[in-house]
């Protein structure tokens, strides 16, 4: 006669939080900006700044802030993405920046990481970003990408992207401007470029992507075995 042995095995298999956007907002010719909502503590801030100096920034929550990104053609077309998760939450954050900024964007997303899983980076001083193929970039995991540019230009001028939401208003035309955009992505590869018009007063622009990885969760899945 043969004997049947049956067990639930219990494992843990690793997954990945939703990304999500939460808010975001943009201060112009300013050394500190704060959030319009109230923050949630293990969430990311995300700091855009575009500005001539080389400032370091901090917070009245004395969070610690990870320079992502920072990218420069000139003394006028430069731009910086630094970020931090939230230690404390339930009020608005303060954010300093020691020089004065063009711009500071500040930008929430919950499910995600201060980990860079990959990047790129561009320039030109053409009408496009860069100027002779789109950035691309493929991400191992589900992941936040930040796409942002810098640009110096004496009069306004349009400015599109291929891909992604553009985060709070961000500015187009004159000293110093810039923009930051988000895409929440899965595992794939993605493109970006920008165009600036009219292309002739284009000036000098630096431009990259760059994937945060999403956050991890252990779930425990059953497995049953039967043996005969």
């Amino acid at each position: 006669m043969r004997k049947l042995t049956m067990c639930l095995l219990a494992m843990a298999a690793q997954s990945y939080a939703a990304i999500a956007y939460v808010n975001s907002v943009r201060c112009a010719s300013a050394t500190s900006c704060a959030t319009t909502w109230s923050v949630t503590a293990g969430n990311v801030l995300v700091v855009g700044r575009w500005g001539l100096g080389e400032g370091t920034i901090s917070d009245n929550r004395s969070n610690t802030y990870t320079q992502i990104q920072s990218g420069g053609m000139d003394a006028y077309a430069t731009s910086r993405i630094h970020a931090t998760i939230l230690a404390s939450g339930g009020s608005a954050v303060t954010v300093t920046s020691t020089v004065t900024e063009t711009n500071i964007v500040l930008a929430e997303f919950s499910g995600v990481t201060l980990t860079v899983d990959t990047h790129g980076d561009g320039a030109g001083n053409q009408p496009l970003c860069p100027t002779s193929a789109p950035l691309s970039i493929t991400t191992s995991v589900p992941a936040l990408i930040l796409s942002i540019w810098s640009d110096f230009a004496q009069n306004p001028q349009s400015c599109v992207s291929t891909s992604g939401t553009l985060v709070a208003t961000g500015q187009c035309g004159g000293s110093g401007t810039g923009q930051l955009r988000y895409q929440i992505a899965g595992v794939g590869t993605y493109t970006q470029q920008f165009t600036f018009n009219p292309g002739y007063n284009a000036g000098n622009t630096v431009c990259g992507m760059y994937a945060l990885k999403g956050m991890t969760s252990t779930a425990k899945v059953n497995r049953r075995v039967i043996t005969q």
